[in-house]
This record gives structure tokens, C-alpha cells and sequence, in this order.
């Protein structure tokens, strides 16, 4: 499935957009694979982009003030 149909059918968030400007969006899209337990993104680094979850999950953590490691919320499709 290509990027277009994919975020379409499957990611509500863009229902409302115009074809050609979710053509445009798809067309600037990359698919990365990432492997269990590795780190996308942490905290204070500079994002410039929007990413969407295709399949698995993503768990979001953040350090306690205890330094302890939390886990705060998990994205899954």
C-alpha cells in the first residue's frame, strides 16, 4: 500500500485534507523501521516532522524526578 492510501484509510487526522495536498504530504514521507527497545526520540530533541505508527507500538517514557525510568503512555495500531 502506498503512503497516500495508507494515511487516508487508516489515520483519521487527515480525513479533512484536499487529495492533492495529502499527494503532496505522501510524497515527502518516509517509511523507517525501527527494532524493539530502540530509541526514535528523546526528550528536548528537535522534530521536524509528523510520524505515524504503520504496525506494533511505541511506549513513551519520561525520567522521575527520582531518576526513575516511567512509562507514561503507548501508541499501537
Amino acid at each position: 500500500m502506498d503512503a497516500l492510501t495508507f494515511l487516508r484509510e487508516h489515520v483519521s487526522l487527515f480525513s479533512g485534507v484536499s487529495d492533492g495536498n495529502l499527494a503532496d504530504l505522501s510524497g515527502s514521507s518516509a517509511l523507517l523501521q525501527f527494532k524493539a527497545g530502540q530509541t526514535i526520540l528523546f526528550k528536548g530533541a528537535t522534530v521536524d516532522g509528523l510520524h505515524v505508527v504503520v504496525s506494533g507500538s511505541v511506549g513513551v517514557y519520561v525520567k522521575s524526578t527520582s531518576k526513575t525510568v516511567v512509562r507514561v503512555a503507548e501508541l499501537a495500531t
